[in-house]
């Protein structure tokens, strides 16, 4: 799942193969056409794990 934060930076959510659930925070790198830059990584909160959870139900649909 992406959220746009603007033209030049976005949100993945996305799971591990473990199972654990990140938000990785992406800005468009200089210069580069589709080539991003990874600025931080995280555990999704329980709020977004649950948005993520319902949105990959509803895209398996």
């Amino acid at each position: 799942m992406i959220r746009h934060l603007g033209d030049d930076v976005m949100i993945v959510y996305a799971a591990a193969r473990r199972g654990r659930r990140l938000a990785v925070l992406l800005a468009a790198a200089d210069g580069l056409d589709n080539d991003w830059d990874i600025l931080s990584a995280r555990d999704l909160s329980d709020v977004e794990a649950k948005r993520y959870e319902d949105a990959v139900r509803r895209s398996r649909r």
